[in-house]
């Protein structure tokens, strides 16, 4: 069973680079603000080790079909394809 580098153990460089292409250091800062809206649990965020990061979009900014998509598959639909097999299913769900 092949094993997968977790973020935390790329040499920094590799780490630095990474989040500079992902995340949205401004909304970051905003939701980090006081109040916090995320990370605000030092219980979680210091003895656990897990946080929460505001990921840059790189359409509107405000889709969030777009957000979860990159969250959990790591992708960017730029065709369009899962916004329009979504409109299809619910158009089509709402006869039933």
């Amino acid at each position: 069973m092949e094993e997968t580098a977790q973020v935390d153990e790329l040499p920094a460089p590799v780490q630095d680079q990474l989040f500079a292409e992902l995340l949205d250091k401004d909304a970051q800062e905003q939701l980090e603000s006081d109040p916090a809206v995320i990370n605000w649990s030092l219980d979680i965020t210091v003895r656990l080790g897990s946080r929460l990061y505001a990921l840059w979009n790189r359409s509107a900014g405000d889709c969030l079909l777009d957000s979860v998509m990159q969250a959990t598959w790591g992708v960017f639909d730029r065709d369009n394809m899962l916004r329009r097999a979504l409109a299809e299913s619910l158009g089509q769900g709402g006869h039933m």
